[in-house]
């Protein structure tokens, strides 16, 4: 992950794994809202 260098390394590459993982769970809740609830829940 060298490319993360860009980023400014060290903490930087941290926080935006954590933006990055929040803005996933985001969209994950918000489609499973959306949708009625969790696939599967019927």
């Amino acid at each position: 992950m060298h490319w993360f260098n860009g980023f400014g390394g060290g903490w930087m590459m941290i926080f935006w794994w954590i933006l990055i993982i929040a803005v996933i769970v985001v969209l994950v809740k918000w489609a499973a809202t959306s949708t009625g609830g969790w696939p599967g829940n019927g």
